[in-house]
């Protein structure tokens, strides 16, 4: 017999007259959580932690906004059935009465800064507090932070998630469970290895769904040791943004009913009454890719990886796109800007993008075989 694959709205529609306190909180739940945190809810939520709201009247405010369809279009990148999800959360005895608060989001082009946060109250009886931090956006200034993980050893949005999750315990106290999506993933485990010892304590677990990694030393330092037992890591079959540097050695590989990259889209990942539907192992086609964008992370020397970045996104915030749907929505006429812009630049600048592509397709090349291997 065929087995049947569930995804969020059956998983909400099998378990959603089941409380936090009949049914505990759930790595399902923390990631249904993490694709809403990507909406925008200025106007409707407070940044302060004392104003809070239920689950059900910020989806009734949302859906009356006047801009409701503006900001239920979230992008290439962001799934469409962001804000049906939302609102179908929102009729659900599970998730009607949380309580939200402390909205916070930073956006800043000059400074190179995408961040989001979001705080969720249960109802079970620690009334456990969920602090949610937002994934890449479709901005190319989303994008571009992180890249900037290659060469920077801490990026904004690292130091703003840190600087919420102790503002969230000093003004909420109780028992914290941390989560992300994409970069939100690598910043929640970021903040709570890095929260205050007093603090500490009260982190429950931190949910990292397919966020990239960290170097080396951050994964053997004393920090990362210290909150490792409490973070629960889960990578899609086809994984890229999660597996980029380093990570601990305990994860969980989840099946998709998307291929390649796309399966990075939490909306695909299977779903098996309150888990995910288990992968044996990643996608051969994957770890190729991977290995060899860790390769050319780790063999390129900090100031050269720093100028191809700042080179590359300079080529493309030169078509005057100021997010990724942009860039898809009008390829013909980006693809001209980028060979126009290229053109326009420093004969080093151009030769060291060159040099770093070269680098790249040689890296590439050199996995093939072994890709081949494994298909024999």
């Amino acid at each position: 017999m065929q087995k049947i694959e569930f995804n969020f709205f059956d998983y909400l529609s099998w378990r959603g007259d089941l409380s936090f306190e009949n049914s505990p909180f759930n790595e399902v739940d923390g990631l249904i959580l993490c694709a809403v945190v990507y909406l925008n809810f200025d106007g409707i939520l407070a940044d302060s932690f004392q104003n809070k709201k239920t689950f059900e009247e910020v989806s009734n405010e949302f859906v009356n906004l006047s801009d409701y369809n503006e900001r239920s279009f979230l992008g290439a990148m962001i799934n469409k059935d962001t804000a049906r999800l939302l609102q179908v959360c929102a009729l659900t005895k599970r998730f009607s009465q949380i309580k939200v608060c402390g909205y916070r989001e930073i956006f800043d082009k000059e400074k190179e800064e995408q961040f989001a946060a979001l705080t969720f109250i249960l109802d079970d009886k620690k009334q456990t507090r969920v602090v949610v931090f937002r994934g890449t956006d479709d901005s190319l200034t989303g994008w571009k932070e992180d890249f900037d993980l290659a060469y920077k050893p801490v990026i904004p949005s690292q130091l703003h998630a840190l600087e919420y999750l102790e503002n969230a315990y000093k003004s909420l106290h109780g028992e914290f469970i941390v989560a992300g999506h994409s970069k939100g993933g690598n910043i929640a485990v970021y903040s709570a290895m890095n929260s205050k010892r007093w603090f500490f304590g009260d982190i429950k677990n931190v949910y990292n769904y397919d966020g990239p990694g960290f170097s080396v030393d951050v994964i053997c330092s004393k920090e990362f040791n210290s909150i490792k037992d409490k973070i629960l890591t889960f990578y899609p079959s086809f994984c890229i943004i999660g597996s980029l540097f380093y990570h601990d050695d305990t994860f969980t590989i989840v099946s998709s009913t998307n291929n390649t990259f796309m399966q990075h889209d939490p909306f695909s990942w299977k779903i098996e009454q309150n888990t995910f539907v288990k992968a044996q192992e990643f996608a051969k086609q994957s770890v190729v890719i991977s290995d060899v964008s860790n390769k050319w992370i780790n063999q390129v020397p900090v100031e050269e990886k720093e100028k191809f970045i700042n080179t590359f996104f300079g080529v493309v915030k030169a078509t005057g796109e100021i997010c990724i749907n942009g860039l898809v929505k009008n390829l013909v006429s980006t693809g001209t800007k980028v060979v126009s812009a290229m053109a326009k630049l420093p004969a080093d600048q151009r030769k060291q993008f060159t040099n770093m592509f070269n680098l790249f397709k040689k890296f590439m090349l050199e996995g093939l075989p072994v890709l081949h291997k494994k298909n024999t």
